[in-house]
């Protein structure tokens, strides 16, 4: 189920942002396409091939593109190059904390926070280092659909980073889980703690085959160690009726398998009757009498329920179970039988 509600959360992210972008591209935020006239002050000519320039943007003309109030030009440092037939200017505009508001929305919609891509066609040349020209700045599009994504890979980036720093945690404890199990330590804590969860727990009995469950989640528990004494679980995967006599056959399938150590819940009960008339019965006067009596599956569903044995006769006990049921069925531990 959970599934579905990430999926549905993401679809929902996706065509929120593709509906933002696409209300942008019909109303041009982002100005694309669109000129603002600029004077650029060039410098020597670099080694390199490129040149450090100055970049003034008269007032009225950045306030008019940007729908802004600014009272005196805007001058922008950059590094330009000359294009082949001289006719335009590439600049890469580096923001600085005195740039603008405007020019920063600009620079962090651009992919980066710290510069601006920029294309400048020359109008006329003032003199030997001034130039007149028209700046187109770089496309901006699909910006939302960026973020989103962006952030998707970095939340399971953040994932992966986790689940490989439990990994050795969860291989280490299980580890010390098993040689604790083995040696009896668990079995020693759990009598240790008797007195406690017949407190907790009153009104089950002090000698009911429940509390040496119930002790020995709470003895897993503290050392760490959810997973030892994890119940698992058959999940039904598609939709079915399950008859009593299959679900007395899964039970004797499965004390029989666990030679009658740990516990066997059975989580689904017949109780939907199927009637059926006689052979030769004319059709009329209501429906017959109940012939036998069903539990109603649905997919996802878990049927039975095993702990206080190993994971391995656990998985094994499952199986030859699911092999009494008409259903695919899938052999799952506590996170997914939550």
């Amino acid at each position: 189920m959970l599934n579905y509600v990430w999926v549905t959360l993401i679809f929902l992210g996706l065509a929120s942002a593709l509906f933002i972008d696409i209300s942008d591209i019909t109303k041009n935020t982002y100005k694309n396409d669109v000129p603002l006239t600029v004077t650029i002050k060039t410098s020597p000519l670099k080694s390199s091939g490129g040149f450090d320039c100055e970049v003034n943007i008269p007032s009225e003309n950045y306030n008019k593109f940007f729908d802004s109030e600014e009272k005196e030009n805007v001058v922008v440092n950059a590094v330009g190059s000359f294009s082949e037939d001289k006719k335009a200017i590439q600049l890469y505009i580096k923001t600085q904390g005195s740039t603008p508001k405007n020019l920063l929305t600009v620079a962090k919609a651009s992919g980066k926070e710290d510069d601006i891509l920029a294309s400048a066609g020359i109008v006329t040349k003032e003199d030997s280092v001034t130039y007149l020209a028209k700046m187109y700045f770089e496309k901006i599009s699909f910006l939302s659909m960026k973020r989103v994504t962006n952030d998707a890979i970095g939340i399971a980036g953040t994932a992966v980073e986790i689940a490989l720093g439990l990994i050795g945690i969860m291989a280490m404890w299980l580890g010390i889980m098993k040689v604790a199990e083995d040696a009896g330590l668990i079995k020693i804590i759990a009598n240790w703690l008797r007195p406690i969860t017949t407190r907790l727990f009153p009104e089950v009995p002090p000698d009911h085959p429940a509390i040496g469950s119930m002790v020995m989640n709470i003895s897993a528990n503290m050392l760490g160690l959810g997973n030892a004494a994890t119940p698992f679980g058959l999940k039904a995967m598609e939709p079915a009726w399950i008859t009593s006599r299959q679900i007395e056959a899964c039970r004797v399938a499965l004390t029989r398998k666990m030679k009658r150590d740990g516990k066997v819940w059975i989580r689904i009960f017949p109780d939907k009757p199927v009637s059926k008339k006689p052979l030769e019965t004319r059709m009329g006067k209501g429906k017959g009498g109940p012939e036998f009596w069903v539990a109603v599956i649905k997919p996802g569903r878990i049927m039975f329920e095993v702990a206080g044995i190993t994971k391995e006769l656990a998985t094994e006990a499952l199986k030859l179970c699911s092999h009494k049921l008409p259903i695919k069925t899938k052999v799952v531990s506590r996170p997914d039988i939550d």
